[in-house]
């Protein structure tokens, strides 16, 4: 449990450092919508949409595993 804790918090640290080192705005063209924010922001939203689908994939293959091992017993 402790070597989780410890992955999170570097893989926290990377992020954050990663975030502020990336503050200058850039611009999103998407058909015609037109859209400008920070690297920062862009890049912190990527990351915790990837954290929350993980989380949402891990809890769906959870719990498929445990009906199918009711399946079988």
């Amino acid at each position: 449990m402790k070597a989780k804790l410890i992955t999170i918090v570097v893989i926290l640290a990377l992020v954050l450092i990663y975030t502020l080192q990336n503050t200058e705005a850039v611009t999103i063209s998407f058909v015609s919508w037109d859209f400008s924010a920070s690297k920062a922001l862009l890049s912190l939203g990527a990351f915790l949409a990837g954290v929350i689908l993980g989380f949402i994939l891990g809890k769906v293959d959870t719990r498929k595993a445990k009906k199918d091992r009711w399946e079988v017993d």
